[in-house]
């Protein structure tokens, strides 16, 4: 009976609830929208003004260099092919590499350029001999003080070899600083190194000058004239008789 009585109570306030909405359907109705609506057309060929870099927006992938290219050649060579993961060297590692070896490379060749040049002997660099070693190695196979360069310049003269009597004439000149103890000989030395011993002013000055000579006529590449060749002759004759005096 009891179930009966729940059922009913039910049952009559669905059919309450259904009338009461009805009855608000009828009281307030739809309503049309009657508001205005504007429609907007896209101008002609509206896509041209969004063409500029500014509107793209899509990562474009950069074209490898030669540098780039290099680098891939020597990853695919070490194993690195198909993207392996498990290769030798990967692209990073390369790079770093290279760059390393790059800036040894440098360092090497601005180090034997200035070798080179404290050595004297940087003709190939910058086209002149005005450094170059005062003997050379090959010239002598005995001691300077035991050759007879008198000899050897009237040998010169009468085969008419100008710059070899020179030549004979500057090393007679160390012979002769050596033998008076104002310089101290040695095949391997310089020019400036004789400069920096010798020890009064005028006489650097005057081994200076015929330093000068002796490079432009003996390694100079030009044909020298009879007055040039007539003046270093008795530049160098005044030189020897004075530092044989001192």
């Amino acid at each position: 009976m009891n179930k009966l009585l729940k059922i009913t109570s039910i049952f009559l306030l669905v059919l309450n609830f259904g009338l009461v909405f009805s009855k608000n359907l009828k009281t307030n109705p739809i309503q049309n929208d009657t508001a205005h609506i504007n429609i907007r057309q896209y101008k002609p060929l509206f896509k041209q003004e969004y063409t500029d870099k500014e509107f793209i927006y899509e990562n474009k992938s950069s074209e490898k260099n030669i540098w780039d290219k290099f680098i891939n050649w020597l990853h695919e060579l070490f194993g690195g092919s198909n993207h392996n993961q498990h290769s030798v060297l990967n692209y990073a590692t390369i790079d770093v590499i290279l760059r390393i070896l790059s800036i040894i490379l440098i360092i090497f060749v601005v180090y034997m350029i200035v070798k080179s040049f404290l050595n004297k002997e940087a003709q190939w660099i910058f086209g002149k001999n005005s450094e170059q070693k005062v003997i050379q190695q090959e010239m002598f196979t005995q001691n300077i003080h035991e050759i007879d360069f008198e000899k050897l310049i009237q040998k010169a003269i009468k085969n008419k070899s100008n710059r070899l009597t020179i030549r004979y004439y500057y090393l007679w000149l160390l012979q002769t600083l050596s033998d008076q103890k104002l310089i101290e000989w040695d095949k391997e030395k310089t020019n400036s190194d004789y400069i920096y011993e010798l020890k009064s002013t005028k006489h650097k000055n005057d081994f200076s000058y015929l330093s000068y000579l002796y490079n432009n006529i003996w390694y100079g590449e030009f044909q020298i004239t009879d007055y040039t060749y007539e003046q270093a002759i008795h530049t160098f004759k005044k030189a020897l008789k004075e530092f044989k005096n001192e």
